[in-house]
């Protein structure tokens, strides 16, 4: 399945989730518990749905990009290693 492909079922999938939350506003407000339910289908359903679906593009952008520069020499670690605990004050 290619990347639009996947992309545009995500958006239906959330743009149903979105139709029955507003679908359920007919509903008696003992029956959707208020706001409760049309608010879940919304939020938990169409919005996560949608955000589940934009994570491939987001993920595909990051790993795309190139690393950073190597450092030349040593890693730098912050902590110098041969003078002990001395040198670093904080680790007492």
């Amino acid at each position: 399945m290619g990347a639009r492909t996947t992309i545009r079922t995500y958006q239906v999938a959330a743009r149903l989730w979105l139709t029955a939350a507003v679908l359920t506003l007919a509903l008696p407000g003992s029956a959707r518990l208020g706001v409760w339910l049309p608010l879940h289908l919304a939020m938990a359903g169409a919005v996560s749905v949608a955000i589940a679906g934009a994570m491939q593009n987001f993920a595909l952008t990051l790993t795309a990009a190139p690393g950073p520069p190597a450092l030349p020499g040593r890693q730098c670690t912050g902590v110098n290693w041969r003078r002990g605990r001395d040198s670093n004050p904080g680790s007492h």
